[in-house]
């Protein structure tokens, strides 16, 4: 869950880095407990990344790079679900 902290300025945005990390790193503990699963989630981000959903922050203009660098971030924590099924589509959807 996010924490928020009371400020002075209603429209003013916390970051969450902490919680973000937290949650991150549980899902990898996660992770390391089947390695099959973690082969899958691997290979679905390289395909994601292959495609341009994901990229790495360095090969993004400097501009954008700038922008996303200063000020709070909010962090996302990353969630996975797997697709029990012997279909050719996605069997790990990265969320």
């Amino acid at each position: 869950m996010v924490k928020f902290v009371p400020h002075d300025d209603p429209t003013a945005i916390q970051g969450n880095r902490t919680t973000g990390d937290e949650q991150n790193r549980a899902l990898v503990r996660k992770l390391q407990k089947d390695k099959g699963n973690l082969k899958r989630v691997k290979q679905e981000i390289e395909k994601l990344m292959k495609q341009g959903f994901i990229k790495s922050l360095k090969d993004l203009p400097q501009e954008t790079q700038n922008k996303i660098n200063s000020g709070p971030k909010h962090f996302i924590p990353t969630s996975i679900a797997y697709k029990e099924t012997s279909s050719a589509s996605t069997t790990v959807r990265i969320f």
